[in-house]
């Protein structure tokens, strides 16, 4: 199951922000180019989502012209074609193709299948208060009421204040400008000129919320389509608990943290192993979650609990739990190797992962095993999880 997230999911939340950390300093800085062109390779090679990078670095850097024209400042033709810009544009795609095998031969046939698996991705269903949805488009609300219902309330009200005292600090009138350093073509914003880090990183923050909020993007899944805004939030959280803390003495501002990281801490101890199905306080956590009609799990993340409770041989029916998984679980020495999957019909187990589209699913397994009630229940505050049936 952590193979996706492990992979793909942090890694390019971690590389997003490397990538956007390196092209502001390319803005004043020679060289810093060349960095921020091939850790952007790097990034679209991990996934997909770093191809968005581009566009919005070349937005972000139209607003940096414009609000340095709008100060007074004189654009000069080395600005027109800037160094951060060209070398992303041909570093990234050379260093991402360098670094992906599977497109070395057949590229262009490899490349159009590659655009065709995300253009025609398989839709999920997701359970949204109380309503299943296995078809786009989900409410546009969807990501950001699914942020609120996952992520400290305390952390999401600093990160907006962070967010608003960003982009008001970079647009607000300088009160009396110093004088700017001549731009060239591998330093084009130096000294002087506005860089506008906070605008950038309220873009980065929105942007993964509003693409998945868009009502033609397929239904790929849960919050971990929009990881790539947490780093971004975070920054604009600890930039606002900057400001309010400042000029505070030491004690003061260390109680203050611990307060507020507080409920993540005890999310996050309280959840474990089941962090999957964890919500936030402000629905009332898994039990308020439930009542609201969100999504407990997914792809049977929530048997790990029993799987020394599994049979020790015979068949079993895995339901929603991937068959990757089964096959890593028995590497590590946690699946017994004489239980082997099988339809209902023929097993003589059963698991079910509690969802709203999976009622169907619960009812064929107690006609097959004969039996309404579970052995073993996963639950989570109460909310139940995963069932494990036996027939009698």
């Amino acid at each position: 199951f952590h193979a996706g997230l492990a992979t793909f999911d942090v890694p390019v939340a971690v590389a997003t922000l490397a990538v956007t950390l390196a092209y502001l300093r390319a803005l004043e800085r020679p060289r810093w180019g060349l960095v921020a062109g091939a850790l952007w390779g790097l990034a679209i090679a991990i996934k997909h989502n770093a191809l968005f990078l581009g566009p919005l670095f070349a937005l972000h850097y139209a607003a940096c012209l414009w609000v340095a024209r709008r100060r007074g400042l004189r654009l000069v033709r080395a600005q027109l074609l800037p160094a951060p810009l060209l070398l992303g544009a041909v570093l990234g795609p050379a260093v991402a193709f360098a670094t992906w095998p599977w497109i070395w031969s057949d590229t262009w046939a490899r490349l159009l299948a590659y655009a065709r698996f995300h253009g025609e991705h398989a839709w999920y269903n997701m359970e949204y208060l109380g309503t299943n949805y296995n078809l786009p488009p989900l409410p546009v609300s969807y990501p950001f009421v699914l942020t609120a219902a996952t992520v400290s309330a305390a952390l999401l009200v600093l990160a907006a204040l962070g967010l608003a005292l960003g982009v008001r600090r970079d647009l607000r009138p300088a009160d009396a400008p110093g004088p700017a350093a001549d731009p060239t073509w591998s330093a084009p914003l130096p000294a002087g000129w506005p860089r506008l880090p906070g605008v950038l990183f309220a873009a980065l923050a929105l942007f993964p919320l509003a693409l998945i909020a868009w009502p033609t993007v397929p239904i790929f899944g849960g919050t971990k389509h929009w990881l790539t805004a947490y780093p971004f939030l975070a920054l604009a959280a600890a930039g606002a608990f900057a400001a309010l803390c400042a000029g505070r003495p030491p004690l003061a501002r260390a109680g203050a943290l611990a307060l507020l990281l507080a409920p993540s801490l005890w999310a996050t101890v309280a959840g474990h192993p089941l962090g999957l199905s964890q919500y936030a306080p402000l629905v009332g956590g898994p039990r308020g979650a439930a009542e609201l009609g969100l999504g407990r799990g997914f792809w049977g993340h929530a048997v790990t609990p029993i799987l020394p409770e599994l049979p020790e041989r015979g068949r079993i029916y895995l339901h929603d739990l991937h068959e990757l998984c089964r096959k890593q679980y028995l590497r590590e020495g946690r699946w017994p190797p004489a239980l082997a999957p099988a339809p209902p019909t023929r097993a003589d187990a059963g698991l079910i992962f509690h969802e709203l589209h999976m009622l169907t699913d619960q009812v064929q397994l107690w006609d097959a095993l004969g039996t309404t009630r579970p052995e073993l229940v996963v639950p989570l505050f109460d909310v139940p999880l995963t069932s494990l049936y036996r027939r009698p």
